[in-house]
């Protein structure tokens, strides 16, 4: 109980004396009224501000109130969303689900003492971590050796074509020097060679040879008469039969 009713209870009960019909009017006297009325008037100004004190809690309380009911809202909401993404995180289908990794044993022999940890292989979370880890860096490995054996593939097919340019530069001068090597050879043979016999011509012999050869040419040039051929018996028939 506020001050306010504590001092409401004292006037009330002295107005209840002053209305009381068994009083007299001499009782009543106007300064004691005007006092009383007074400190009614202050009774209601200060039921006022109580009353407008009260309201301000009050306003203050629902606002506090509905504050406290739009966090609890907003907390829903942030609950309802985390519990969405959650099932999607759940339902993700990664990619990791598709690449073949190591088995599980393959990683226990395989990993390092530090990957394979007991505490991480308790745990399904770290240990799947731990196994693309694994993966990632032995794939990662294995790139580098391929890149190295492409590196030197590269050079050795650069020393093997560089070997066959010298082995075709090497054949073309083996062939020039062959070349040049059966010229020679020709030119010692013509030089080595025995000079051929001279031929001795006498003077019958060389006025023999026209006539020799003057032979020759009329009796190409005259040859037998044949007789003339005589046209077939049908030729000669048809002739006859054409004729009027």
């Amino acid at each position: 109980m506020s001050s306010i009713d504590f001092e409401l209870d004292p006037a009330f009960s002295r107005l209840k004396e002053l209305v009381d019909p068994t009083l007299s009017a001499e009782a009543l006297s106007t300064l004691e009224l005007a006092q009383i009325f007074a400190h009614v008037k202050h009774l209601n100004r200060l039921a006022n501000a109580a009353s407008r004190e009260r309201k301000r809690r009050t306003n203050d309380a629902r606002h506090e109130m509905d504050m406290t009911h739009l966090g609890l809202q907003n907390l829903m909401y942030e609950k309802t969303h985390l519990l969405n993404e959650i099932e999607k995180c759940m339902n993700f289908a990664s990619i990791y689900q598709d690449i073949p990794l190591y088995s599980e044993e393959e990683f226990v022999s395989l990993a390092p003492e530090e990957v394979r940890a007991p505490e991480i292989l308790a745990d399904d979370h770290q240990r799947m971590l731990a196994r693309l880890n694994f993966e990632l860096s032995e794939r990662q490995r294995l790139h580098a050796h391929k890149e190295k054996l492409k590196r030197q593939t590269a050079d050795l097919q650069q020393e093997s074509k560089a070997f066959s340019n010298s082995l075709n530069a090497l054949r073309q001068q083996l062939d020039a020097m062959a070349k040049s090597s059966a010229e020679i050879q020709k030119r010692m043979h013509e030089l080595s060679a025995p000079p051929a016999p001279a031929v001795v011509v006498s003077d019958a012999d060389m006025t023999a040879a026209p006539q020799d050869s003057e032979s020759k040419d009329q009796s190409q040039s005259v040859e037998p008469s044949r007789p003339p051929t005589p046209p077939p018996e049908d030729t000669a028939m048809d002739v006859d039969a054409a004729a009027p």
